[in-house]
């Protein structure tokens, strides 16, 4: 039985990247390809007791905005999973100790074990889901209110992606404004009433402390898991 709804929810997938691929291939330019995101290992994501998306504002990848065409989840899958790729530490170091904490119920980041970070719990990155609101390349510096704006012009096409991914646990770390957008989005759509809807920074924020970033987020989650479960 489980086999026969992966199978159905494989197609759902499919048929939402052809619909995302149809969208997004408007935007393009010459240079300037969009970078694939989404779900990291269906089967993984698909099996796991809590499905975790985060949502993120805008990919990089080459000078002055240029590059694209490939898909950010395989390289996540293939290669940071793995443990083999230590680039961009500062963003996917605290996604995974959040998500590795979630999944195994650990509510404090001084009990997570930082040796382990590369060696297991990278492979947690297999359980999430991973979206920009903005899917081309970008600039090293993203300005939040290009990131509502590009919410707001591409709701449909991003909303249908949320949905059809279908997570219990929405992190959005896109700002303010877009994390306020969305969660209106959220409240007013029957298909996504329920979820867990978390607004924090960007992972690769340097305003607090990594310990209390993971921290915050943990025990959001936990309180908003434990208020749904009372109702």
């Amino acid at each position: 039985m489980k086999t026969q709804k992966l199978s159905i929810f494989e197609k759902e997938i499919d048929e939402l990247n052809k619909r995302l691929e149809n969208h997004y291939e408007l935007l393009e330019t010459r240079d300037r390809k969009w970078i694939k995101d989404g779900i990291v290992d269906l089967k993984t994501y698909f099996e796991s007791n809590y499905k975790i998306l985060w949502i993120l504002k805008e990919p990089r990848d080459g000078e002055n905005n240029t590059g694209g065409g490939w898909s950010i989840v395989e390289n996540i899958r293939k290669v940071r999973s793995e443990g083999l790729n230590k680039d961009s530490s500062a963003t996917f170091h605290p996604i995974t100790y959040v998500t590795y904490a979630i999944l195994n119920n650990i509510d404090e980041f001084d009990k997570l074990d930082k040796n382990k970070i590369y060696k297991e719990y990278s492979k947690s990155l297999k359980n999430i889901g991973y979206i920009n609101i903005q899917k081309l390349p970008a600039s090293s510096k993203s300005n939040n209110k290009n990131i509502l704006k590009y919410f707001n012009e591409n709701k449909v096409a991003l909303l249908d992606q949320i949905k059809t991914i279908n997570p219990d646990i929405i992190i959005c770390t896109a700002g303010n404004d877009t994390f306020k957008k969305l969660k209106e989005s959220v409240l007013s759509d029957c298909e996504l009433k329920g979820k867990i809807l978390i607004n924090a920074y960007h992972p690769a924020q340097t305003s607090i402390k990594r310990e209390i970033y993971v921290n915050k987020i943990i025990h959001e989650v936990k309180t908003a898991y434990n208020t749904v479960c009372k109702k």
